[in-house]
């Protein structure tokens, strides 16, 4: 029997394997480190803080501005990450150990910092334009909370997008992200590729809003917004027979 082929437009890889599903990775969207002022995160980070990571591309912006080292060797830091590939990623590239919420999406971690005791000062490393405000759950305990954007993302350029994914006549197609499926649908020909019969599946209710305003009726929700939940979801349909 033929591989199903799902088309995944995260950023990152993913890192799957699921009997009769091959993958085909397409980025929408590119990650990169910006200007931000590394002397003053460095002093922020001279007192305990707990750092608060949304995401792997936050760890590849300290590594990048060689901030990596120098803050894995402050054992007075406390380190969060919102899922377990964040957490992974971390501990892989830093050696650094770092607590991951119950729910593992920004609400959680809201929940799980609300819970617990921290210290007098909390940073988020996060994606430029994209502030997670933390500050009404910290400040009413008189913690500080300072926002340091030191990554963005920008759309992917492709040339021939629509004709080399209508070659692959893909069974699936992955969307993480909003600004994703805008990259998407503004790359494609609507005359060359055609989606009435491939199943578009959305992260979450807002990636899937966007993807019914711009492409279509989305097939699948994860009941777990992440990129696990999404294959899951994949792998029920595959093992249990269900149509498309």
């Amino acid at each position: 029997m033929t591989d199903s082929i799902a088309i995944y437009t995260g950023t990152r890889p993913p890192d799957v394997s699921i009997s009769g599903l091959a993958v085909r990775h397409r980025p929408m969207l590119e990650s990169r480190a910006v200007e931000f002022d590394r002397e003053r995160l460095l002093e922020l980070c001279t007192q305990p803080a707990a750092i608060v990571l949304y995401s792997q591309n936050a760890i590849r912006a300290l590594e990048a501005r060689s901030l990596g080292e120098p803050l894995a060797a402050r054992d007075h830091l406390q380190w969060w990450a919102v899922g377990d590939q964040t957490a992974n990623c971390l501990s892989t590239h830093l050696g650094i150990d770092a607590r991951v919420p119950d729910r593992q999406r920004f609400e959680g971690m809201q929940e799980v910092l609300d819970e617990t005791e921290l210290p007098d000062r909390v940073i988020s490393l996060s994606l430029k334009g994209k502030t997670r405000d933390l500050s009404s759950i910290l400040e009413p305990r008189g913690i500080e909370w300072i926002d340091v954007p030191i990554y963005e993302t920008v759309a992917a350029t492709y040339e021939g997008l629509s004709a080399e994914i209508a070659a692959l006549s893909p069974d699936w197609i992955l969307f993480t992200s909003s600004r994703g499926v805008k990259a998407f649908a503004d790359h494609i020909d609507r005359a060359e590729l055609r989606l009435e019969t491939v199943s578009r599946v959305a992260i979450g209710p807002k990636t899937a809003s966007t993807v019914a305003s711009h492409i279509g009726d989305v097939d699948i929700v994860p009941d777990r917004p992440s990129i696990e939940g999404m294959f899951d979801a994949i792998e029920r349909h595959l093992h249990d027979g269900v149509a498309r």
